[in-house]
């Protein structure tokens, strides 16, 4: 079995190449493999709802897990903004509950990261995007994972 350290490993490569890969619209999955490790991530929204979830997997056996609700408003910017924040934060591998930074700004948007619990095997938190020029909240998820070892 894999120790949490190779699965976080793999969660930020496999992370990077979704999120590059991944195109402006809100529903989507991504599939990445390298060897005995699979990742996976489906993406599904009804109107401005959405629920997700990400899996790794090792030797067709699933280790590690994360899923995200919430909503999110009808605005152009926010999905390729929500992608160049969690990337931003992979390609630093830095932990933050696996989502993105604790905060990022870009193109006149904000995204700020609030874990509850940052333990790898065990976190949860919620982020949000605003765009402060008028106070507007245009996402909202709550996240949560643990490990399966």
């Amino acid at each position: 079995m894999p120790n949490h350290a190779e699965i976080k490993q793999f969660f930020f490569g496999a992370s990077r190449e979704a999120c590059r890969k991944s195109g402006a619209e809100a529903a989507a999955s991504a599939f990445y493999q390298k060897g005995d490790w699979r990742y996976t991530d489906d993406c599904h929204t009804i109107g401005k709802r959405v629920l997700g979830q990400i899996l790794i997997w090792w030797r067709e056996q699933p280790v590690w897990g994360m899923h995200y609700r919430g909503w999110r408003k009808d605005d152009e910017r926010v999905i390729p903004f929500l992608r160049q924040a969690l990337l931003s934060a992979y390609e630093e591998e830095i932990w933050v509950g696996g989502r993105g930074p604790t905060h990022f700004t870009s193109d006149g948007l904000e995204y700020h990261n609030l874990p509850a619990n940052l333990d790898f095997a065990d976190f949860s938190g919620e982020e949000t995007i605003l765009d402060p020029r008028n106070e507007a909240v245009l996402l909202w998820h709550g996240y949560a994972g643990f490990s399966l070892i």
